[in-house]
C-alpha cells in the first residue's frame, strides 16, 4: 500500500511537472491589464498612459519629446555620421495599450539602443537633437483560435498558421531575411504601420526613404520580426545572403557562407543603417556590458561562441519565463529560459520558434536558429526537417515527442492502477 501511494505521488508529481513546462507563462493573455503589465516591464521613454511626472518613466527628464539622451564614448562613428570621442543620440520608444473589442498595443521606436555599439565600419542612423520613428499598431496577443485563418476548422483540429512539410518549405522562409511581410500577418490582427516625424505627425503608411524623415533608412518592414524590450528591432535569423547570421553553412548553390558582423551586445547595423538584434542580447537588460563599445570578434569569450557568451551575461532574474519583446503579430516574445530554469530545447518550440501557453501563443528566444521568430505562428513541429542555411538549426527528433507522450501515458496508467489498491 505504501509503495502504491508513493507511486501515485510520483506519477502526479511528474505529470504536474510536465504540465508546468507545457503551460508556463499563461499570465499574458489578451486583456488590457496584461498588456499594461507587459509594457511596464519594458524600457520605454514614453508611456502615454502614465500621468504627471511618470508619463516619461523611467527616463523622464522633462523634455517635451519624451526621448532618452544616450551617451557613449569610443564607439567610432556617431549616429549622425560624425566621428567624435563621445557620441550622443536620442532614443525613442513609446508603448501604449488601447482598449478595444480586441485590445491593441502601439509601439513607436527609432530602434536606437540604450547602450553602446561598435561603429567602426557601419553606423546606425540617428541624431543628437532630433529623431524620427516607426510605429506599429496591432491587436495584442490574439489567441490562435480567434485568428481569421483558423476559422472553419473542426473543433479539435490543430491549427497551423504556417507549415513546413519539406526541405524546400523550411529553406524558403527560415533562410530568408525578409519573409515577414504584412501579407503574412493574420487579418484579424488588423496590423497597421506608420512613419512619423519627431512631433508625431503622421507621414506615411509604408517604410520608405524620404526627406521628411531623413533619419529612417529602412525601405521595408519585411525584415523586422519584432521589437525588443528596449525598442531595438529584432530581425530574422538569416541575413540578406540567405545564411544563418551567426552560424552559416554552404547549401545548394549558396557556396559562400556569410557571417554577420556584430558587437558584444550581439547587435549590428550592417544594413539600412539600422541597429538590430537577431538573437537574444543580454544588453536588453541593464548590465555593465551596455557600456562596452567593442566588436564581438575582439572579445575573448564572444568570439569563441556567441551562444555561451549571450547567456553568461544574462541576469539571474531572467532564468525563468520572462518577456523580452513583442513580435510584429502582437504576440509576446519570451526569453531563453523555461519555467524550470533550463534553456528552451528544439522540441519545446514549433517551426516558428513559438509554442502555446494555455490558450495563447508566444515566441521564445533560443540558442539555435532561427533564434527568436522564424515565421508568424502557430507552426507545425516539422520533425527532422531543418533549414540547410544554418549549422546551428533547430532540429526536433520525433522520437523525443513520442517518448514524452509514452511517458505521460504510462504515468497515467500507474496512477490509475495505484488507485485500485
Amino acid at each position: 500500500m505504501v509503495i502504491h501511494s508513493k507511486t501515485a505521488i510520483l506519477a502526479l508529481s511528474t505529470i504536474a511537472y510536465i504540465q508546468v513546462l507545457q503551460t508556463a507563462a499563461q499570465s499574458y493573455t489578451d486583456t488590457l491589464n496584461d498588456c499594461l503589465n507587459l509594457i511596464s516591464m519594458f524600457e520605454a521613454t514614453h508611456y502615454p498612459q502614465k500621468t504627471g511626472n511618470n508619463n516619461q518613466y523611467p527616463y523622464g527628464n522633462g523634455n517635451v519629446y519624451n526621448y532618452e539622451q544616450v551617451v557613449c564614448s569610443n564607439i567610432g562613428t556617431c549616429p549622425d555620421d560624425v566621428t567624435r570621442t563621445t557620441c550622443t543620440w536620442q532614443r525613442y520608444l513609446l508603448l501604449q495599450c488601447v482598449s478595444a473589442a480586441r485590445n491593441r498595443i502601439v509601439i513607436a521606436t527609432n530602434s536606437l539602443p540604450n547602450h553602446c555599439y561598435w561603429g567602426q565600419q557601419y553606423t546606425p542612423s540617428g541624431g543628437r537633437t532630433e529623431f524620427n520613428k516607426y510605429q506599429f499598431d496591432i491587436t495584442f496577443n490574439i489567441p490562435p483560435s480567434e485568428m481569421a485563418n483558423a476559422q472553419g476548422l473542426a473543433k479539435n483540429q490543430p491549427f497551423y498558421n504556417y507549415q513546413v512539410n519539406s526541405q524546400a518549405d523550411s529553406d524558403q522562409v527560415l533562410c530568408s531575411s525578409n519573409w515577414a511581410g504584412k501579407a503574412f500577418i493574420d487579418s484579424n490582427i488588423f496590423y497597421e504601420e506608420k512613419v512619423l516625424d519627431q512631433n508625431g505627425v503622421y507621414s506615411a503608411t509604408l517604410f520608405q526613404i524620404n526627406s521628411n524623415w531623413p533619419l529612417l533608412k529602412m525601405t521595408s518592414s519585411n525584415y523586422i520580426v519584432g521589437v525588443a524590450r528596449n525598442g531595438v528591432f529584432i530581425f530574422a535569423g538569416s541575413g540578406d545572403q540567405g545564411f544563418d547570421a551567426f552560424f552559416p553553412q554552404t547549401y545548394g548553390i549558396n557556396v559562400t557562407p556569410v557571417k554577420a558582423d556584430y558587437d558584444v551586445c550581439l547587435g549590428s547595423q550592417n544594413t539600412f543603417s539600422t541597429y538590430r538584434y537577431v538573437m537574444f542580447s543580454p544588453c536588453m537588460f541593464n548590465i555593465p556590458l551596455r557600456d562596452v563599445p567593442l566588436a564581438c570578434q575582439k572579445h575573448p569569450d564572444c568570439s569563441i561562441d556567441v551562444r555561451n557568451f549571450s547567456i553568461s551575461y544574462a541576469p539571474e532574474r531572467l532564468k525563468s519565463i520572462m518577456p523580452i519583446g513583442v513580435a510584429r503579430d502582437g504576440r509576446v516574445i519570451y526569453g531563453p529560459y523555461r519555467q524550470d530554469g533550463e534553456l528552451w530545447q528544439p522540441c519545446d518550440v514549433d517551426v516558428c520558434n513559438g509554442r502555446m501557453f494555455g490558450r495563447y501563443y508566444g515566441y521564445v528566444a533560443t540558442m539555435f536558429h532561427p533564434y527568436m521568430v522564424g515565421c508568424f505562428g502557430p507552426g507545425n513541429m516539422a520533425y527532422k526537417i531543418a533549414p540547410q542555411c544554418s549549422a546551428n538549426a533547430r532540429l526536433c527528433n520525433s522520437t523525443y515527442e513520442k517518448f514524452r507522450h509514452i511517458t505521460v501515458t504510462v504515468l497515467f496508467g500507474i496512477l490509475a492502477l495505484s488507485l485500485l489498491f
